[in-house]
């Protein structure tokens, strides 16, 4: 980056979804219908209203938003003067709970087969990912986050000061674990996990 000042990094997941809850106890099966539900859906009015007076007074040259519905309508929250692009690459990789028929564990395949709070499912999913397994496993998304990276630093930050950048919770997470650990970004190891909450980073001198 030219001259002394660092740029800036906005991180922001998208905008509570405008999809109903799964019940107190859910089994596979309803789960992966909620999954799928969630993946389509935008925002409400009353939502993007919310996202509109959070971002007022946020300035920005440009916003890269994933291409999935919830992260779209997140970068039209933001004020009119900030320009957006949608880009795949910082989208999330559909999820879901496997068949029991598919697993080997006899203590596995009997969880899948029982009905569990949806953090509980969450927790297997993170878990799942963990041991690089499912769509969306570990080195998926390894890989995944240092194309979005190579984007991020060559097409989109490079040339700006500010920039922000609307997708999801874990992926997120990942990309800016990722710049911090490379020693590029200045800030929290990881972005607030709160719908439409903006992070600041700072890039390093020399990250740009």
């Amino acid at each position: 980056m030219e001259g002394d000042t660092p740029g800036i990094l906005w991180v922001i997941r998208h905008g509570r979804p405008a999809v109903e809850p799964p019940p107190a106890l859910v089994d596979r099966e309803g789960f992966n219908r909620y999954l799928r539900r969630y993946d389509v859906a935008g925002l409400s009015p009353a939502e993007e209203e919310r996202l509109r007076r959070r971002f007022r007074a946020l300035q920005a040259d440009l916003a890269v938003a994933s291409d999935l519905p919830r992260a779209v309508a997140t970068a039209r929250a933001l004020p009119p003067d900030i320009p957006f692009v949608v880009d795949e690459a910082f989208r999330e990789i559909a999820v879901g709970l496997p068949d029991p028929a598919d697993v080997t564990g006899v203590a596995e395949r009997c969880f899948l087969q029982g009905r569990w709070p949806a953090e509980v499912w969450w927790s297997y999913i993170r878990w799942a990912w963990f041991r690089d397994r499912g769509a969306e496993s570990r080195a998926v998304s390894d890989a995944r986050a240092q194309a979005a990276i190579r984007r991020l630093l060559t097409t989109y930050q490079a040339p700006r000061r500010q920039l922000v950048v609307i997708g999801h919770a874990g992926f997120l997470s990942l990309l800016v674990w990722t710049l911090r650990h490379q020693g590029r970004l200045q800030g929290p190891w990881l972005p607030h996990p709160g719908f439409g909450h903006p992070t600041r980073y700072l890039w390093r001198p020399g990250a740009g």
